[in-house]
């Protein structure tokens, strides 16, 4: 029986769905790679290690690394590529190294959903949170500190533009949700709370020089003066004319 494909894609990511009897030989993948296998038994090859995959086996296979499927049956499988930026994106969830683990269902379950997905940023964060938790890869703690340092690098020198968590993610080429997870492991608080943290910092010094909040709420990023006054209140405990009052007071105004 000849291989049958069908293709679906969306941007950065493309879903095969395959069905026929012939073996597929070793080919190599500049992306990153899902395979589930949906039926049959096949004998996978990942870098020339050889491997028995049932339906419902699930392989994670990393960019530039190489597999093969045989078989002596009918087989059928689903394989979804993610490239470009979305393939930075998912590769934070991972190591470099192919794996092979047992889908629990979830894997299919996001495969049927594909065609109908609402948000390819919302798709890549449930399949990368769902790799993190429950596949057991390597990890290197050096490769999350260094993402939080880039994170904290990009805060400090754009407090001023108006910067989102969701700009830097994008630009570490990480997910939201990993970037918080990394944060909040290595500086026990969120982005969102840094990145403010840093814009008071910079706006208590604008009180200090007697700059108007409105000034303020724009030159440090915030949406709004009300905003800028109520975040203020929130995280200092008194309000900004309160501050500005007593910085005045100290200094004999």
């Amino acid at each position: 029986m000849r291989n049958r494909l069908i293709i679906i894609r969306h941007n950065d990511c493309e879903l095969i769905r395959g069905l026929g009897g012939n073996s597929l030989p070793e080919h190599p993948h500049k992306s990153f790679t899902l395979v589930l296998i949906r039926r049959g038994s096949l004998i996978i090859s990942l870098n020339g290690m050889e491997y028995s995959a049932k339906a419902g086996t699930a392989v994670i296979l990393p960019p530039d690394n190489s597999i093969s499927l045989k078989s002596g049956g009918i087989y059928a499988y689903e394989s979804l590529s993610v490239h470009r930026q979305m393939c930075g994106r998912i590769m934070a969830y991972l190591s470099d190294r192919p794996v092979l683990f047992k889908d629990p269902g979830f894997i299919g379950e996001l495969f049927r959903s594909f065609k109908d997905m609402s948000s390819e940023d919302d798709f890549i964060d449930r399949l990368g949170g769902f790799l993190q938790n429950y596949v057991t890869v390597e990890r290197n703690e050096k490769d999350t500190s260094g993402v939080v340092k880039k994170a904290t690098d990009y805060i400090e020198n754009h407090i001023r533009d108006g910067i989102s968590i969701t700009d830097v993610a994008t630009s570490l080429h990480v997910t939201t949700g990993y970037l918080a997870r990394a944060f909040k492991k290595a500086m026990k608080i969120t982005p969102k709370q840094y990145l403010i943290q840093c814009r008071l910092r910079e706006a208590r010094k604008e009180l200090e020089d007697n700059v108007s909040c409105a000034d303020i709420a724009y030159e440090t990023g915030f949406s709004s003066q009300s905003h800028f006054c109520t975040v203020f209140k929130k995280y200092m405990g008194i309000s900004a004319g309160d501050y500005t009052g007593i910085i005045n007071q100290k200094n004999g105004w």
